[in-house]
C-alpha cells in the first residue's frame, strides 16, 4: 500500500478518508532574449505533453543544464499536501509574511 505524507506539515494522508492535493512547481529562467511572445501556432503540444508526463512519472526532477552563471535553467517539483495545508497554500502560495496595516483614527 502506498503511504502519502504532507510535504508541508509531515502529517500522514489517508487517501481513503481525505483528499490529497498535488502541487506542481515549474520554474523556468527567462532572459531578455527569451521574453518574446509565443504565437499560438509555435507551441509544440506534443513536447509539452512529454514534459508533463516525465514530471508525473518520476516525481521531483531538476534539469541540471547549467548556463553561464552556473544556475540551472529549469526546475520542476511535485509536492503532496493535506487539505489543511492546501487551504493555507491557496491563501498564500508564495509564503509571504502578512503585512499588518495600521488604522489611524480620523481626528
Amino acid at each position: 500500500m502506498i503511504h502519502y505524507t504532507c510535504d508541508r506539515c509531515k502529517a500522514e494522508i489517508d487517501p481513503t478518508n481525505e483528499s490529497r492535493y498535488v502541487v506542481e512547481v515549474d520554474v523556468q529562467r527567462i532572459t531578455a532574449e527569451d521574453d518574446e511572445p509565443i504565437e499560438a501556432d509555435e507551441v509544440d503540444s506534443l513536447s509539452q505533453l512529454h514534459h508533463v508526463l516525465e514530471g508525473h512519472s518520476c516525481g521531483t526532477t531538476v534539469d541540471n543544464d547549467a548556463i553561464d552563471d552556473g544556475e540551472p535553467s529549469t526546475h520542476h517539483a511535485q509536492y503532496d499536501l493535506c487539505p489543511r495545508c492546501y487551504k493555507a497554500f491557496r491563501r498564500n502560495p508564495l509564503g509571504r509574511e502578512a503585512s499588518f496595516a495600521l488604522h489611524f483614527s480620523k481626528n
